[in-house]
């Protein structure tokens, strides 16, 4: 149950490009820009709280790779979801908008959220202030984000077996 609830303050930032989908599909509208200041804001707290958690390094590590393992699905479909709205033309600009806009979002969230592990993490001692530095950083580029996950992942791992 611990490590449910451990988890469990994932949710938003994980779910935030399916939240999307749903949002397209439901017929009553909630305002998308007051989900996104929340999730945001969430997210931001979250990133804080861990860097100030007894987790170990491990831990963090875990929760940053799941957050952003768990969205490939979503970035899949908005890729493709974009793919569509270029090839419809003009008609297609609103398809190609709305993902390029999600993808944005939510690579800022989990970038914001992996800044607060790479605290973590370094502040244990895995990692160096450079690397630090230069995985927050990665943590907000398409595909560098998860390599640098499970790079620090395997790392944290490592550490904790030698420590």
């Amino acid at each position: 149950m611990k490590n449910f609830i451990k988890y469990l303050k994932l949710f938003p930032t994980m779910l935030f490009p399916y939240y999307c989908i749903v949002m397209a599909l439901l017929p009553f509208d909630i305002s998308f820009e007051l989900i996104v200041f929340l999730i945001l804001t969430f997210t931001v707290v979250i990133s804080v709280l861990t860097v100030k958690t007894d987790d170990s390094a491990k831990s963090v590590a875990k929760q940053n790779l799941i957050v952003k393992a768990v969205q490939i699905p979503a970035y899949i479909f908005y890729f493709i979801f974009g793919i569509m709205g270029f090839l419809t033309g003009i008609w297609g600009i609103m398809l190609l908008s709305v993902a390029i806009v999600t993808d944005l979002i939510t690579i800022i969230l989990t970038g914001i959220f992996a800044i607060g592990c790479n605290i973590k993490i370094y502040k244990q001692g895995v990692i160096s202030k450079k690397t630090a530095v230069i995985t927050s950083i990665l943590s907000f580029v398409y595909c560098a984000d998860l390599v640098v996950a499970i790079m620090l992942f395997l790392k944290s791992k490592v550490h904790k077996t030698l420590s």
